[in-house]
């Protein structure tokens, strides 16, 4: 089964920071969002060239934590 990784935005409030704009990862299994990973970075494109990446290696989905994970350190 092929996984497509797509970049979404959000509006999200914080008590510290207010109100901002983030990012996230969402994968895309035969039309449905399998998973959903909210707030990765507040840098587009950051995460649209994680997500470029994740496409581009065809990254298996059981990887996917480990890889958000690993690009956050």
């Amino acid at each position: 089964m092929r996984i497509e990784y797509r970049l979404f935005t959000e509006r999200l409030e914080d008590e510290e920071r207010g109100s901002y704009i983030a990012y996230g990862l969402e994968a895309v299994a035969e039309g449905h969002v399998c998973r959903h990973i909210s707030d990765i970075s507040v840098d587009a494109a950051a995460v649209s060239s994680l997500v470029a990446q994740c496409n581009q290696n065809e990254l298996d989905i059981c990887h996917l934590d480990d890889v958000i994970e690993d690009w956050l350190a």
